[in-house]
C-alpha cells in the first residue's frame, strides 16, 4: 500500500488519543467490561466518559461510574443481540441522570476497529464524536 500512496503523512494513535485525554480507558474499567461479557479492548469517548462520570445530584444521590458503565454495557449488549451481522458501527441509547438530577436518554455508538496493532477494539462515543 506505501508503494501505491506514498508514504504516510500523519497518523494519530489509539495510545496517544488516551494519553490526550481523547479517549478514556483504565485498567478498572477493562475488569467491569469482562464481567459484563466484553472481550476486545475498550475505550470511551471523553464526551461519552463525561456522560458516565456522575457529577452533582447524581454523584449525591450515589450513583457512580462502575453503575452507570454497567449500564452502558447492558445496553449495548441489547443493541449488539438485535444487530445484523457484519455491522461495526451499533446506536443505542442510555438513561442518564445529570448534574441537576434530571434523567435524560443519551445516543451512544459502538465501533468496533483497529487497534494500533491492527487488533479489534471497541470504542463507545457520541454522535458528535464520530
Amino acid at each position: 500500500m506505501k508503494d501505491l500512496l506514498g508514504p504516510v503523512i500523519y497518523s494519530y494513535s489509539r495510545e496517544q488519543a488516551t494519553e490526550d485525554g481523547v479517549l478514556v480507558a483504565f485498567p478498572e474499567m477493562q475488569e467491569l467490561a469482562k464481567e459484563a461479557g466484553f472481550t476486545l479492548p475498550l475505550a470511551l469517548s471523553t464526551v461519552a466518559w463525561n456522560l458516565v462520570e456522575p457529577t452533582g445530584k447524581a454523584k449525591e444521590h450515589g450513583e457512580c461510574w462502575k453503575g452507570r458503565l454497567w449500564d452502558v454495557f447492558t445496553m449495548l449488549k441489547h443493541s449488539i443481540r438485535g444487530s445484523k451481522p457484519g455491522e461495526s458501527l451499533l446506536e443505542f441509547q442510555a438513561i442518564f441522570t445529570n448534574h441537576a438530577g434530571v434523567k435524560k436518554t443519551a445516543t451512544l455508538w459502538a465501533q468496533v476497529g483497529p487497534g494500533d496493532n491492527h487488533e479489534p477494539v471497541l470504542t463507545i462515543m457520541t454522535p458528535e464524536d464520530y
